[in-house]
């Protein structure tokens, strides 16, 4: 007798067939997905640990500082490559998106900035590490809905 938990209705083996698309369409839901989130993630380590200067990251716990406006504008132009992968949602989505990514990664990061100057919380504290966390957790789940809605923008075309 077989156990109900895995029989043929319940049980589905992951395969690399079963997550090739059933559509036939290479840029089914589940394909934009992962494209655009390794896409952000990649991109996100160029803006936040390659590309970032000291000019940077010392400026941005002044709100509107130049330095803090143009590393939140770097991720911004970083993500312009990703409209050439995934084609066919109108650039003006694009654009909101890049806008919406801006404006959220530049007060994550003048927020955590604020918290830091008020606490003095340095590196070898285990708060600023929790905190540095936070303030990475905060990015990426921005490049989760950021792509959820990619796929969603994609798919309503």
């Amino acid at each position: 007798m077989t156990s109900s938990f895995f029989n043929e209705t319940t049980y589905h083996m992951i395969t690399p067939t079963s997550l090739a698309p059933t559509s036939g369409d290479p840029f089914a839901p589940e394909i934009i997905l992962l494209i655009s989130l390794g896409y952000f993630f990649a991109k996100h380590f160029l803006g936040d640990f390659v590309l970032q200067n000291s000019y940077q990251l010392t400026n941005k716990v002044r709100y509107g500082h130049p330095g803090g406006v143009l590393h939140a504008a770097i991720h911004g132009m970083l993500s312009l490559p990703l409209i050439l992968l995934l084609p066919g949602i109108h650039l003006g989505w694009y654009a909101l998106l890049i806008l919406a990514e801006v404006i959220a990664h530049y007060h994550i990061d003048w927020g955590k900035e604020q918290l830091l100057q008020k606490t003095r919380w340095t590196t070898n504290q285990y708060q600023y590490w929790r905190l540095f966390g936070f303030d990475q957790f905060l990015h990426l789940s921005c490049y989760l809905i950021m792509a959820a809605l990619i796929v969603a923008l994609y798919h309503a075309v």
